[in-house]
Parts: structure tokens; sequence; C-alpha cells
């Protein structure tokens, strides 16, 4: 083993989503929206970086006035 590789371990990411756009999973999900949900806790919508300004606001999300 090179002394690279030992101080340099592949490490995996520790969470992962799948992207609402590509449907390709990621390791740098952004949220790009929530769905609301009757029978219990929401839905957070996600993106990879690649498609976070493509995602757009989903009709079924919650649209937060400031």
């Amino acid at each position: 083993m090179s002394a690279h590789l030992e101080r340099f371990p592949e490490v995996t990411p520790s969470w992962a989503a799948r992207c609402c756009v590509c449907n390709r999973e990621t390791g740098a999900p952004v949220p790009v929206g929530y769905i609301p949900s009757a029978s219990g806790s929401g839905y957070t919508r996600y993106a990879c970086p690649e498609h976070a300004t493509d995602a757009g606001p989903h009709p079924d999300d919650i649209i937060r006035n400031r």
C-alpha cells in the first residue's frame, strides 16, 4: 500500500439523498422544498448541486413569506 493511501483513506459520505430532478444519489444534497403530510411528518425534497437551481418549487411545497 502506498503512503498516499495510508494518509488519505477513501471516505464514503455519511449521508446521501436522491435528487428529485435526475433521480441519482448524491452525497451533497441541497434541500429545495418541503411537502407536508396529513398523516405525519412532511417530506423534504433534495436535489444534487448540479440541479439545485433547476428543481424549483413543487405545487405541494409550502411557500413561506418573509
